[in-house]
């Protein structure tokens, strides 16, 4: 359960979270991250300047299109079915960045 009372969501990103409601009330669907992402975008886009925060929403978007490290792993790890093939995937992604 969440400390603040607000509902909890647990998210991979090109998965389907479940939504759980605010402590003691029951509910739980599920959703469709992409689609609750955007709509939260589309929520926060007119004070999205005023806050400065345009570029976060952009790179929000950025990983909705290409999916985030996981997603990408996860691929790996589908296509040869190789952990190892994982982890030279996440050290050569690590190499390039520096």
């Amino acid at each position: 359960m969440p400390i603040s009372g607000k509902p909890e969501i647990q998210v991979p990103i090109s998965g389907k979270p479940v939504m759980r409601g605010i402590p003691n009330q029951k509910f739980e669907r599920v959703v469709n991250t992409r689609a609750l992402i955007y709509e939260l975008l589309n929520f926060v886009d007119d004070v999205l300047d005023p806050l400065g925060s345009r570029e976060a929403a952009h790179y929000a978007e950025h990983l909705l299109k290409t999916g985030t490290g996981a997603d990408r792993q996860l691929k790996v790890f589908q296509e040869t079915g190789s952990l190892i093939n994982v982890m030279d995937y996440i050290s050569g992604q690590f190499l390039a960045g520096i």
